[in-house]
């Protein structure tokens, strides 16, 4: 009898040790995923600014976005408001990544602000190319806009959207 009970303890602490081998595992799993997430999302980031860096005259257009004013934006050509359209538009996806990896549990919410992305929404030039973006998630759209105190429509789907960007003027955005 108590040689069964040995063997049940021995049984039961060897269940426990798998249980706690599993519970490591996978938290380092979850670790890596994270470290590749982070590691991936700066790829992407500075891939953008070494193109923009390779691009001086783009480069400070697309600073100046940022902060300009009617006016700096009523003299812009139709070519350099579709550029920064399709630019902006390219920075939503990658907006989009992150908040799904956030939403996924892969990164904590603090990765926004770590990616230096928190604050995406209220760049001025994001409100102002708001008509010409395709935001596939209400979620997404909610975060971006949620500083704003009135929120335009955006289409609601992708042929809508490329309709929009085709109309997408500069008259359009004031």
């Amino acid at each position: 009898m108590e040689k069964t009970k040995i063997g049940e303890v021995i049984g039961l602490l060897a269940v426990v040790a798998g249980l706690v081998f599993v519970g490591l595992e996978i938290r380092q799993n979850n670790r890596l995923a994270e470290a590749e997430a982070y590691l991936d999302i700066g790829a992407m980031t500075a891939d953008n600014w070494f193109r923009y860096a390779r691009e001086p005259e783009y480069n400070l257009v697309y600073r100046q976005s940022f902060a300009g004013d009617d006016e700096w934006w009523a003299g812009l050509s139709a070519e350099t408001t579709a550029q920064l359209a399709s630019d902006m538009q390219g920075a939503v996806r990658h907006y989009e990544t992150i908040y799904l990896l956030v939403d996924l549990g892969v990164l904590d919410e603090i990765a926004l602000t770590r990616l230096g992305w928190d604050a995406f929404g209220d760049l001025p030039s994001v409100r102002r190319l708001w008509p010409c973006l395709y935001i596939s998630s209400d979620d997404v759209r909610a975060r971006l806009t949620r500083n704003w105190e009135d929120v335009p429509t955006l289409p609601s789907s992708l042929d809508e959207t490329l309709r929009a960007f085709g109309d997408c003027s500069v008259q359009s955005m004031h």
